[in-house]
This record gives C-alpha cells, structure tokens and sequence, in this order.
C-alpha cells in the first residue's frame, strides 16, 4: 500500500477511495480526506475565478443590451460554484424617454437620442434653468427638479448639483467637494460651493478615516467649561443639570410654539451661533448630534427631538 503523504496527482488519490480506505493507517486516512476536501473546494472556487471555464446556460451573453419598443433589456448574470447562468432584466422607460441603442454604446434610456454637448462629463450633470440633467455615455438621459426652494448650480468641473438658497461660493473650497476647515469653522463643500458650515472649537479633517470630519465645541455638544465651546458660545447647564455647548436666545414675532413647548426658530441667533451665519446641514452633511429643530429653553438654544 503506498503512502499518500506526496499524492503525484489527484486521479491517483481517488483511485484510493472507498474500496482501500480499510488498509490505510489512521494517519493516511487523515491526509487522504484533507487532499480530498482541499481538491473539491479548489476546484469550486477555480471555476468561480474563471468564469471563461464553468458551463453558462442561458437566453443572452452577459452584459448584452437591446431595445425592444420603448423596453430596455440588459443581460444579467449570476454565478454558483460550478456554472453560471444568465436572464433578461427589462426596464420600461420613462414617458419622456425613448429607448435608444447606438451604434458605439449600449442601449439606454435617453431624453434624446442626439448627443448632448453639456455633457461634458459624459455621465455627469448640468442646470436646465432650476431643474438638474443627468447624463450617461455623452446623452442626456433624464431631467429632474431641484424642488421648491433647492436651485441648481454648475461647478468648473462641468458638473452640477441642487443646493439650498443660502448656498455660496466659497474659496476654501477651491472648486471641489468634501470637507475643508477654515479659521475653526468646518465647511462642507460641492462643485466649490460652501453647502454647510459648523462653527467649532476645533476643526481638523482626516480624509483616510472612518469619520474624517473632526469639529468640535459646536452647538449642543457636551463641555465642562466655556473655552470647550465654539466662538461666541459658553458652556451653558441645562435645567437637567447636563453641560452643553450654547448661545442665549430669545423669541422673536415670527416663532411658533413646539409640542414641548419650547420656543422654536430657524431665523434665530440659535442657527447663526452654530453656521457662523453661512448655510446650515444639508442632505450634503448633518451633524452627529443634530435632532431636529432649535428650541430656546429658558432663554439658551437647545436642538429639539423631531416632531
């Protein structure tokens, strides 16, 4: 009975199976199994690799495209261990669309089928008045708007995006997006426009971390003293007893009244204490701690629960 410690190839080791596992010491049994199980997961995961070498079944070629009427089909494929298969996933398009296969490019979905020179990017963004377009492969592909106080506004990268009203230009963005820190205050930008701003105590950024935004000492966090808190605000104990970060406040005509009964305001000194009177979070970036909206409490700012 020869040993199996240096198996020559994998016909020989199955040649051992079954009918001589009797005559092999405790130990070839072991080594024997191992071969085994380690040549059915290679295997497996072999094919799944090379993809080139499992068997494919199926009605197209994956990533096939094709128009049929103002219908969109792409080929899709799903691989298991040892073969692949593919299917037809069908779109229809929109009312304002027409579905288009060019000569060079897959078949889409396109608001025109003439390339459109404003896509500059080719799968990027341009203004329509205040509506935002979407381009895909050099053809503009849908329309949408901004809402109805969101405008539209185009970077220098030939790119667009939907900002509120108080949105600006902002140097320290220097034309791009992400997070930029200038004189302690933390500026979230878009195409070089400054899309929110936290007036911190500290602001650093670290782009390679999980959370590279780092301001604090802004409005509602936790202190112990006032030099934790931003410019212009003091380390304020609430009637709980909890310290945190605030500004005095007071009503002014135009607030109403929360279910809580605390007085609520977004024109307030409560919103310029925490922008450093530029725009405030945005669906670009919401502070960690922020809730809802500002209550002035006892005459101090104070973010409120949603309601």
């Amino acid at each position: 009975m020869p040993r199996l410690t240096e198996p020559r190839n994998s016909f020989r080791c199955l040649r051992l199976m079954r009918g001589n596992e009797t005559q092999m010491t405790p130990n070839e049994k072991r080594k024997h199994i191992h071969f085994l199980a380690n040549l059915v997961i290679g295997t497996a995961i072999g094919c799944a690799l090379l993809g080139a070498s499992c068997t494919t079944s199926g009605p197209c070629d994956a990533g096939a495209t094709r128009c049929d009427g103002n219908v969109l089909s792409e080929c899709r494929e799903d691989c298991g261990d040892v073969s692949c298969k593919t299917w037809w996933e069908t779109t229809v398009c929109a009312a304002a669309q027409t579905c288009f296969a060019g000569s060079n490019i897959p078949a889409l979905c396109v608001e025109s089928t003439t390339p459109d020179s404003r896509c500059s990017d080719s799968n990027g963004h341009f203004c329509i008045g205040e509506a935002i377009a979407y381009c895909s492969l050099g053809y503009r592909t849908s329309t949408g708007s901004c809402g109805a106080t969101d405008h539209c506004v185009e970077g220098n990268s030939g790119d667009a995006a939907c900002v509120s009203p108080n949105t600006r230009l902002d140097p320290a963005c220097a034309g791009g997006d992400g997070p930029v820190c200038k004189d302690n205050i933390l500026i979230e930008c878009k195409l070089g426009y400054a899309v929110a701003t936290t007036s911190c105590a500290s602001c650093s950024i670290a782009r390679a971390a999980a959370q590279p935004r780092n301001c604090t000492g802004y409005l509602g966090t936790n202190c112990q003293v006032d030099g934790d808190c931003a410019k212009g605000l003091v380390c304020h104990v609430r009637p709980d007893t909890l310290r945190e970060c605030s500004a005095p406040c007071a009503m002014s005509s135009s607030d109403s009244t929360s279910d809580a009964g605390a007085v609520v305001s977004a024109k307030d000194t409560c919103f310029a204490a925490l922008t450093a009177n530029g725009p405030g979070p945005s669906n670009y970036y919401v502070l960690p701690s922020a809730t809802g909206p500002f209550g002035c409490i006892a005459g101090y700012c104070e973010w409120l629960p949603p309601f």
